[in-house]
């Protein structure tokens, strides 16, 4: 970051670009459920509603990876939800950790068999990139 970037103010159009990035995110959290719903639903049989698959997304250790991405969610939410502005240093430290996240090796392996896995990260990558 240039000199003084750190402690610019978080603008409107910068606000825009998080949201981008919170709909980027939740549309692959979205799909990355999916995927590994199904996968867990070969192993152990049909999961019985959406009650009992928030249940499984809360508690279970098989869907314990996709928790740090719940919470980057809500941050977001949360920083959206302030006035202006917003700290950068805030969003750099929510960059860094979607980065992580989606650097992770169950994730990195469903990226590699998944084509809705793939346009979702793609979108995500784009609105990571714009968000500066």
């Amino acid at each position: 970051m240039p000199d003084g970037e750190e402690n610019r103010p978080f603008g409107e159009v910068d606000r825009q670009k998080l949201i981008e990035v919170n709909d980027a995110l939740r549309g692959l959290h979205k799909v990355l459920i999916g995927t590994v719903r199904s996968e867990y639903e070969r192993e152990h049989g049909p999961i019985a509603g959406s009650g009992a698959l928030l249940r499984l997304l809360m508690e279970d250790p098989f869907f314990s990876w996709l928790r740090p991405m719940s919470k980057a969610m809500v941050e977001m939410d949360e920083l959206l939800e302030e006035a202006m502005p917003l700290e950068p240093i805030r969003i750099a430290g929510l960059r860094e950790r979607i980065e992580g996240m989606i650097a992770s090796p169950r994730y990195l392996n469903l990226l590699q068999s998944s084509p809705e896995v793939v346009m979702s990260h793609t979108a995500l990558r784009k609105a990571l990139g714009e968000l500066r």
